[in-house]
């Protein structure tokens, strides 16, 4: 009951409403696609409190999330090793001058150096470099690529 409200009175709609975390301000909604001011609110379309109990927990969830999405985590997780590791690739199979690779590279080095300084630990920072630098590749997502590339119907499938 924490952020349920009924602002209209009893037997109405129920409403989410709780004050933006710190990191959230000025961050997009992905709601309505209006930046985060210094409250959230979100309309449960409902009447009934257990429903809305409900939806108020994945509201609260959604906020979280969206927390945590923030952090350096996200920053330093396999997603975004995967994608600093295709623009390394992709520097140094187009046309384009090696330099632009080399400084893509630098770049990477850089953040890697001042995440160690800030306090992360050094043996994820190393997995994220190998990855990134095209060096290594996670076995989750070795497994995740084996097993869609193996589905029935896919186009690469022989056993037709």
């Amino acid at each position: 009951m924490r952020y349920l409200v009924q602002p209209r009175g009893p037997g109405k709609s129920w409403v989410f409403r709780m004050v933006t975390p710190p990191d959230l301000v000025g961050v997009t909604n992905p709601w309505d696609g209006k930046p985060f001011g210094k409250e959230i609110k979100k309309g449960l379309k409902t009447r009934r409190l257990p429903e809305a109990r409900i939806l108020c927990d994945i509201a609260l969830g959604e906020v979280r999330k969206l927390t945590e999405g923030l952090s350096e985590d996200v920053e330093f997780g396999l997603p975004s090793a995967i994608e600093w590791r295709e623009h390394i690739a992709s520097a140094r199979s187009g046309n384009s001058d090696r330099h632009i690779a080399d400084g893509i590279e630098f770049v990477l080095a850089d953040k890697l150096e001042a995440a160690e300084a800030r306090g992360r630990p050094q043996s994820q920072l190393k997995r994220f470099s190998q990855v990134a630098a095209g060096k290594g590749f996670p076995l989750e997502a070795a497994l995740n690529q084996y097993v869609t590339e193996r589905q029935p119907n896919n186009v690469g499938d022989t056993s037709r």
